[in-house]
C-alpha cells in the first residue's frame, strides 16, 4: 500500500473516532440531565447534501413551519373574526344604499322641477294642473318632494294660478303632507295651521279649503267653520257633503234654523247621505221637539240599529212624549248591549213611571255603582224618581250616598 493511501486512512479512521467519541458523550450528558432534551445540540454532518429531496411516491408532502392565524385559531377566534367581517361588509352595504336612495330622490326631484319649470307635465301618474288639489285619500301623491328643504318664508298669494311657480308647489306640498300627519296623530290644532298655510299659496283650491273647515269643526271653531263651508257652498253647491258641514257648524253656533236649511238642502241633494239624515235627527231634539225627534231617530235606527246614541235619544224623547212601553223596550235593550250610567238612570225612571218600583230600584243600583256619589245624587233628585222616595230601600240607598259626600 502507498503511504499516501496509509495516511488518508488513518486520517480518516482518527476522524470516525472522534466523531464517534463526540457523539457518544453527548448521548451521555443528554441521558445524565445535563442538557434538556429541546436544548440538546443537535450533531450535523458537513457532508449531508443540502439540495431539497421529493418525497417518496403516495407519502403526504412535508409539513411548512409557516402556519396562518386561521389554522392554529381556536373555534371561538374563527367566529369572532368572521362576526366583525360580515359586520362591516353589512355597514358598507347600507350606507351604499342609502347614498342611492338619496341619489335617486334628488335626481327624481331634480328632473321634475325642471320639467314643471319648462312647462312640461311631471313624469308622475299625477298631472300637477292647477288649482292644486289633492287625492281622494286627502293627501298628495308626489311624497317625495316632503324630502326638499324648503325655506318658512311667506309666499305671496298668486293672483293668477298660471303664473304659481315650482317653489310654490313644492312648499304646498311640505305643508300638506305636514297637515296630513297632524291629522293622522289627532293634533288638529297643528293640522288648521298646516292647511291654513296651503290654503294661502292656493286659495281657490276647494279641497284644500275643506280641510280647513273639518279642521276648525274638530276645534270646536264653528264660526270660522261655518265661514269656511259658507264659502264653499257658493263655490260647489251641488255638494250635499258641504251643506252638511254647513249644518254641522250652524248648529255649533245655535243657529239651528240655518242648520236645518243646511241638514235639508244635503238630503234633497243626497237623500242616502250618511250623516245628513242623522244630524237633522238630532237637531230637531237639540230644539226640544221631541214628537219630530221621536220619529225622525227612529227612522235613523231602521236605516243603522247599532248607532247606540240615536237609541238613547230616541228612548228619552219616547218618554218625553209618554210612550213608556216603547221607551223601556229600547232601554231594556241598550242596557243589554252597551250599559252605562246614563241608560240604567233612564231606565229606573221609566220603570218607577210604570209603577216597577222593585226593577226600578235595581237599575238605580247598577247606575249609582257606575258614577261617583256627587252625580248619583244629582240623578237621584230628578223628580221622575219622586215615586221611588217613600220606599224604604230607595231611603237606605240616598242615606248611604248622603254620607259618602263630604
Amino acid at each position: 500500500m502507498p503511504s499516501s493511501a496509509v495516511g488518508c486512512s488513518c486520517w480518516a479512521s482518527g476522524r470516525g473516532a472522534v466523531r464517534s467519541s463526540a457523539s457518544a458523550d453527548l448521548s451521555a450528558r443528554t441521558k445524565s440531565g445535563m442538557f434538556p432534551d429541546e436544548m440538546a445540540p443537535r450533531s450535523q454532518d458537513i457532508y449531508v447534501s443540502s439540495s431539497r429531496t421529493e418525497p417518496p411516491d403516495g407519502a403526504p408532502p412535508p409539513r411548512r413551519p409557516f402556519r396562518i392565524w386561521w389554522e392554529i385559531a381556536t373555534p371561538a377566534e374563527r367566529w369572532s373574526a368572521a362576526f366583525v367581517v360580515f359586520t362591516v361588509a353589512t355597514l358598507v352595504g347600507i350606507l351604499v344604499g342609502i347614498a342611492w336612495y338619496q341619489h335617486e330622490q334628488l335626481s327624481r326631484i331634480r328632473r321634475r322641477a325642471e320639467s314643471v319649470a319648462a312647462g312640461g307635465a311631471p313624469s308622475s301618474a299625477i298631472a300637477l294642473a292647477l288649482p292644486l288639489e289633492l287625492d281622494g285619500a286627502g293627501h298628495l301623491r308626489v311624497d317625495e318632494l316632503d324630502e326638499v328643504p324648503v325655506a318658512e318664508s311667506a309666499i305671496a298669494a298668486p293672483q293668477d294660478l298660471s303664473q304659481v311657480t315650482p317653489t310654490a308647489i313644492v312648499q304646498a306640498a311640505v305643508v300638506l303632507r305636514r297637515a296630513a300627519r297632524a291629522a293622522e296623530e289627532g293634533d288638529w290644532a297643528s293640522a288648521l295651521a298646516a292647511y291654513q298655510k296651503a290654503a294661502e299659496i292656493f286659495p281657490e283650491s276647494v279641497r284644500i279649503r275643506e280641510q280647513v273647515g273639518l279642521c276648525q269643526l274638530r276645534q270646536l271653531e264653528y264660526q270660522g267653520a261655518a265661514a269656511t263651508f259658507r264659502w264653499l257652498a257658493d263655490r260647489r253647491p251641488q255638494s250635499a257633503g258641504i251643506w252638511n258641514n254647513l249644518g254641522v257648524a250652524e248648529a255649533g253656533r245655535d243657529r239651528f234654523d240655518e242648520a236645518q236649511s243646511a241638514f235639508e238642502r244635503a238630503l234633497a241633494l243626497n237623500p242616502a247621505h250618511p250623516f245628513a239624515a242623522r244630524n237633522l235627527a238630532v237637531l230637531a231634539f237639540r230644539r226640544g221637539d221631541m214628537v219630530r225627534a221621536a220619529e225622525a231617530l227612529a227612522a235613523v235606527l231602521r236605516r243603522n240599529p247599532d248607532d247606540s246614541e240615536v237609541a238613547l235619544m230616541c228612548a228619552v224623547a219616547l218618554v218625553k212624549t209618554g210612550r213608556f212601553s216603547e221607551a223601556l223596550t229600547r232601554l231594556e235593550d241598550l242596557s243589554v248591549r252597551v250599559p252605562s250610567a246614563p241608560i240604567w238612570f233612564q231606565l229606573a225612571e221609566v220603570r218607577a213611571r210604570l209603577g216597577q218600583n222593585a226593577t226600578a230600584l235595581q237599575a238605580l243600583e247598577h247606575a249609582v255603582a257606575m258614577v261617583d256619589a256627587r252625580t248619583a245624587i244629582a240623578w237621584l233628585n230628578r223628580p221622575e224618581l219622586d215615586r221611588l222616595r217613600a220606599d224604604p230601600e230607595f231611603q237606605r240607598r240616598w242615606s248611604q250616598l248622603i254620607q259618602t259626600v263630604p
